[in-house]
């Protein structure tokens, strides 16, 4: 039998310049883009070397658990998916880098169990998005503890970096410069960060618009100086130390 339709429309998809192709990729959902790659296999190359990143590993009671018991019941299982979804995460960023393209954008939303357990992970995948010049990056990290993931002081070389948004964070003042030399939108929820790193970000992002803070510690008051680009701070909330 001839070829199909279908099969026909395929193929003059899979003609056109990657850059295209991804293009229609951003417009697909996460699965979606996974399931292109069994298509053929320049799908499969187009689908691994698309430069937009999507990892939601959030469990939807991960966070409203009460119960003690319940809980213990549910933690090997909870530990095992966690480990599932870094290796996943894992081999996709490895498999990307190894194309030596650049990333456009990474989203991580992932719930932990043991923050200094997984710090050395965490420290990975943004080291790989940075060496990589991200443009946009959404990090953001939940746990059950008090306790915030301390970013590593690679973050602050992303020279191409357009637009940061973090969560469940820790921002602590580098011994080196900022080189957020493209950053233009800052977002912060729940994050620890002070009055001084914030007056260095402020100062030191010459190209900065936008600056929002929800829930935030660690600073009293907002001072920003020599903000010349900041235009709009939609909003500010501090949390009581």
């Amino acid at each position: 039998m001839g070829d199909t339709v279908e099969d026909n429309e395929i193929d003059r998809i899979s003609e056109l310049p990657p850059f295209i192709v991804h293009q229609i990729m951003s417009h697909l959902l996460v699965k979606e883009v996974a399931q292109t790659s069994i298509l053929s296999k320049r799908w499969q190359y187009l689908q691994r070397s698309f430069p937009i990143f999507d990892f939601d590993e959030a469990y939807r009671y991960f966070m409203e658990i009460s119960c003690p018991i319940f809980f213990r019941s549910k933690r090997g299982r909870l530990r095992i998916n966690i480990r599932r979804f870094i290796e996943y995460v894992n081999a996709s960023l490895l498999r990307f880098c190894e194309l030596k393209f650049s990333m456009q954008k990474l989203r991580i939303l992932i719930s932990l169990l043991d923050i200094k357990e997984s710090s050395c992970v965490l420290d990975k995948w943004i080291g790989l998005a940075t060496e990589n010049g991200v443009k946009e990056l959404d990090f953001d990290v939940r746990t059950l503890t008090d306790s915030a993931y301390t970013l590593p002081g690679i973050i602050f070389s992303a020279k191409l970096l357009t637009t940061l948004k973090l969560a469940g964070c820790k921002l602590e003042q580098p011994s080196d410069t900022i080189r957020f030399l493209s950053l233009k939108s800052l977002t912060l929820n729940y994050v620890c960060i002070s009055e001084v790193m914030l007056q260095k970000i402020t100062s030191e992002c010459v190209l900065l618009e936008e600056l929002s803070m929800s829930n935030c510690w660690g600073a009293k008051r907002v001072h920003v100086f020599e903000a010349w680009m900041l235009v709009e701070i939609p909003h500010m909330k501090l949390k009581k130390m």
